[in-house]
């Protein structure tokens, strides 16, 4: 004779739907039963169903940016929960591979800027707005003029023929450039790399460091949201060289039409000899004279941008 025992569990389905304070269906929410393995995310509709062992059990549930919530069953087979916005999360870093992570839980060094503050103060070129955001950067512009480019440096200067800039990362992908043409509204998160630890990640391009952007990208959440900002950026010259006008073409006092200085006699109005490469050019003299008015003139200009 054979002898068999055998146990019968009471499975019992759970369902329900979670939203947030606003009423706003949450998807992927985590729902676990209490002690054990058994557990499920919400759908695309805020809607969740769970078997679980009895009717007296626990469920918690979490998500990201949102307190956990831990439920007793009591009975019951329809739990609807509201989350509670509101809980600091860790500062989050897009890794090479475009995952985010904590930051505490990686293994090498790297730095963010400030999107808010760069939002405020709207450098036309975004480059000039890392400046001060992150330490140890040097920005220096490279030209002049409204938004011209800017050189950085996040190592020093570490070649004479070479380039020292570190290497820009878009959502990924490596740019040939720079990211002077991005507007701040458009960035998620700046980070910054340096040395040994951008060179592995990105290899022998980013032995300068690399600056990592990352851009926005839709939420899934319902409507729609449009943001309008404007900027407008006079820029003049503060400070102007001071050019000596008393001596004219020359050298230790003495005229020379073929001379590049301007340390020959003092201008006297007197007529010299005109000096022109074309060797079809008739011989001609000219008044030995700084201008007509005896001013120097302004070749600057006040430079406009508008930005929307």
């Amino acid at each position: 004779m054979l002898l068999g025992t055998s146990s019968l569990v009471a499975q019992v389905p759970v369902t329900g739907t979670v939203i947030d304070n606003d009423g706003e269906l949450l998807i992927g929410v985590n729902i676990l039963e209490v002690g054990t393995n058994n557990g499920t995310v919400s759908d695309f509709d805020g809607s969740y169903s769970l078997t679980v062992a009895s009717a007296d059990v626990s469920l918690v549930f979490s998500y990201s940016g949102y307190g956990t919530q831990s439920i007793d069953l009591r009975g019951r087979n329809l739990i609807d929960v509201v989350l509670e916005v509101g809980v600091e999360l860790e500062e989050m870093v897009v890794t090479a591979a475009g995952i985010s992570r904590e930051k505490k839980s990686l293994t090498y060094a790297v730095q963010h800027a400030d999107i808010d503050a760069m939002k405020e103060a709207r450098p036309l070129n975004l480059v000039n707005g890392l400046s001060g955001n992150v330490a140890g950067i040097s920005v220096t512009r490279t030209g002049s003029g409204v938004g011209a480019e800017s050189k950085v440096l996040l190592r020093g200067n570490r070649s004479i023929a070479g380039s020292s800039q570190p290497l820009y990362v878009v959502d990924g992908g490596i740019m040939g450039g720079g990211i002077d043409n991005l507007s701040p509204d458009d960035i998620e998160s700046i980070s910054v790399l340096k040395g040994a630890n951008a060179a592995a990640l990105y290899g022998s391009r980013a032995n300068n460091g690399a600056i990592v952007v990352t851009t926005k990208m839709g939420r899934g959440k319902k409507g729609y949201a449009i943001d309008l900002n404007t900027s407008y950026l006079a820029a003049s010259p503060i400070y102007l060289n001071s050019f000596q006008n008393e001596y004219g073409q020359g050298s230790d006092g003495q005229f020379s039409e073929h001379a590049a200085r301007s340390w020959g006699p003092k201008l006297d109005g007197s007529q010299k000899p005109h000096w022109s490469n074309d060797p079809n050019w008739p011989a001609t003299t000219s008044p030995y004279s700084a201008n007509v008015n005896g001013k120097k003139s302004d070749f600057f200009q006040t430079g406009h941008n508008f930005a929307t």
